[in-house]
């Protein structure tokens, strides 16, 4: 999106740094975390929207049951 690679990556692994310290912190359910940090209208909600909107979180849980199965296989 512009940005060299290494300020990408770098901006990317605080952002999850960041949130996974909060996460742990706070105590908070992600779900929750997610209501506090996006405003209607915002960057956050529309980035969001659009990966609800595609079926991220779907594909996200097909990867995980498809990894686990992998795993089970080899682990025979």
């Amino acid at each position: 999106m512009g940005l060299p690679r290494d300020k990408a990556t770098a901006f990317s692994v605080q952002t999850v740094k960041g949130t996974v310290t909060m996460l742990q912190e706070e105590k908070l359910h992600p779900t929750l975390m997610k209501e506090m940090v996006t405003s209607p209208g915002g960057t956050t909600i529309a980035g969001l929207f659009l990966l609800e909107e595609k079926g991220f979180k779907g594909t996200l849980m097909s990867a995980f049951e498809k990894a686990r199965d992998r795993a089970r296989e080899l682990a025979k």
